[in-house]
């Protein structure tokens, strides 16, 4: 266990590779307030703090690869759980900043996320889940924040965005790139409770809420399910078929409209969708996050 330090950067640890530590109480004056740069395996990031004002980076960890990490409860204005950096198979929850909740990037850093979970994150300003950064297979639910519950300006793939919240716009979503995801039970105060002044291809944005354009506003789509109806090709409106959406189950009964919907594109050849099965599975690809999986689909 690591705790109760303190530096201008990596508050914790700063470099080098840390497995099985626990990072708790640590205070960075300027960035990384647990770690700064360093490789960290296994390891929980919690109570830590990157204290400078506005320019406070990487509560948790700053430009670290962490792999299989909890990173809880952190703060620093921008990037509360984590700034740039590396993040596989992770839990970002109840991390807070101005901007990026749980993970943030800004200044042409590099910040990806893969296979990561995001929940519970709030941030001032925007992206109460991520702002920023490229988020693949992940899932990021019930974060807040004023723009962008879930993620403000973001590039996502194959990521579940639900329960989040907007204290103006962008439940969801905000000025976010978006292939393969599925956007429901998002909510925002203003207008856009699933994804404001985004693009979005193949995904599903359906069952979200606010006084003024509920599911999308000032959005473009293509090959998507939503409603009410956008202009674009391939898109439609009917009811998705999720299997339980009070139980925020959102795999795809068999006779949903999204089987067999999307368009095609080659990245998708040897991808996985967010459970991890093929995200192709039967020559066109499923709308939203998650193929048809006949095992998880009960008889309608």
């Amino acid at each position: 266990t690591i705790t109760g330090n303190s530096a201008y950067e990596g508050g914790g640890a700063s470099l080098g590779t840390l497995n099985n530590c626990t990072l708790t109480g640590n205070g960075a004056q300027y960035a990384g307030g647990a770690a700064y740069a360093g490789i960290l395996n296994n390891c929980i990031l919690t109570s830590n703090t990157a204290w400078a004002g506005a320019d406070g980076s990487g509560g948790g960890a700053f430009s670290c690869a962490l792999n299989n990490c909890t990173v809880e409860g952190n703060y620093a204005a921008v990037g509360g759980g984590a700034y740039g950096g590396m993040l596989n198979n992770c839990t970002l929850t109840g991390n807070s900043a101005l901007e990026g909740g749980g993970a943030a990037i800004e200044g042409g850093r590099v910040c990806t996320l893969n296979n990561c979970t995001l929940t519970g994150n709030v941030a001032g300003m925007q992206g109460g889940g991520a702002f920023g950064g490229i988020l693949s297979s992940c899932i990021i639910t019930g974060n807040s924040a004023l723009d962008g519950g879930g993620s403000y300006d973001s590039s996502l793939d194959n990521c579940l965005l639900s329960n989040n919240s907007a204290g103006d716009s962008g439940g969801g979503a905000y000025q976010g790139t978006l292939t393969n995801c599925t956007l429901s039970g998002n909510t925002a105060t203003n207008s856009g409770g699933g994804a404001f002044d985004s693009t979005l291809n193949n995904c599903i944005v359906f069952y979200n809420t606010a006084p003024t354009n509920a599911n999308y506003s000032v959005s473009t789509f293509s090959y998507c399910c939503t409603t009410p109806p956008p202009p674009g090709t391939g898109n439609i409106s009917s009811d998705p078929m999720f299997i339980n959406v009070a139980a925020a189950d959102f795999h795809l009964f068999p006779a949903s409209p999204c089987i067999n919907a999307g368009t095609n594109e080659d990245w998708m050849n040897d991808a996985m969708d967010l459970d991890g099965n093929p995200r192709i599975s039967s020559g066109i690809v499923d709308m939203g996050a998650y193929e048809l999986n006949p095992s998880l689909s009960p008889v309608q």
